[in-house]
């Protein structure tokens, strides 16, 4: 099962040809930002998933979206922000995906890293802005990246690398999103892991909790009691 979990559309018209393309390049699923009226969405051989990225920068405002979203989400994500808000957040097992702000604004730091991985929160490294900048531009974000990828490393927090394609050209192959992980400093087996194993596992766990019968990873309700 290969996932893509980050597809940032915003055009709900090109959904199929993002699937499509998906598919030719290997993968069974995506997460998507694009609106969707349930969770879960099959087009084609393809499931789509409800992506959900958290705004704000303060705890407050990033609780109550959290509140809002969860159960109609497969996928919840924060980007790295204030320390405050962002400490906050990887408290809360809720959220799936710490990303990483690829112009370096807010860094990951060794706290953070630790908390989230307590947490079973990875962290998300998107390469498109990668791909799409160029001269000193580029050179920063892999700057960014690869110091963020070392403190997620050092600290046992999972490291997931997803397409974050705004256009369905903008998607890669599971093979070429690994060897981007590879120039990020990755090892090969850790990088393959970052797009097939890891994401994988997050949406068969969200999947559950989705389940009306989910209570808790431990507890599962068999039957309920009948109304009088």
């Amino acid at each position: 099962m290969r996932v893509d979990l980050g597809v940032i559309g915003s055009d709900s018209i090109e959904i199929e040809r993002f699937c499509m393309i998906a598919g030719k390049l290997g993968f069974s699923g995506l997460s998507t930002t694009i609106q969707q009226d349930t969770p879960v969405k099959i087009l084609g051989q393809i499931e789509v998933y409800r992506r959900v990225d958290i705004r704000g920068k303060t705890t407050p405002s990033v609780r109550k979206q959290i509140d809002k979203v969860r159960k109609r989400a497969v996928i919840v994500s924060i980007e790295i922000g204030p320390i405050d808000s962002t400490n906050w957040a990887v408290e809360d097992n809720r959220i799936d995906l710490l990303t990483v702000n690829p112009r370096g604004e807010y860094t990951l730091r060794a706290t953070t890293a630790r908390m989230a991985a307590s947490s079973d929160i990875a962290l998300e490294i998107q390469i498109a802005p990668l791909l799409q900048a160029t001269g000193l531009n580029r050179s920063k974000i892999l700057k960014t990246y690869r110091e963020t990828i070392a403190v997620a490393s050092q600290n046992d927090m999972r490291i997931l690398l997803t397409s974050g394609a705004t256009t369905p050209i903008g998607l890669r192959s599971p093979v070429a999103i690994t060897y981007v992980g590879i120039l990020l400093g990755m090892e090969k087996q850790v990088s393959n892991n970052a797009i097939t194993k890891f994401p994988a596992e997050i949406v068969q766990r969200n999947l559950k909790k989705l389940e009306p019968d989910y209570v808790n990873p431990s507890v599962k309700v068999l039957q309920r009691r009948k109304k009088l």
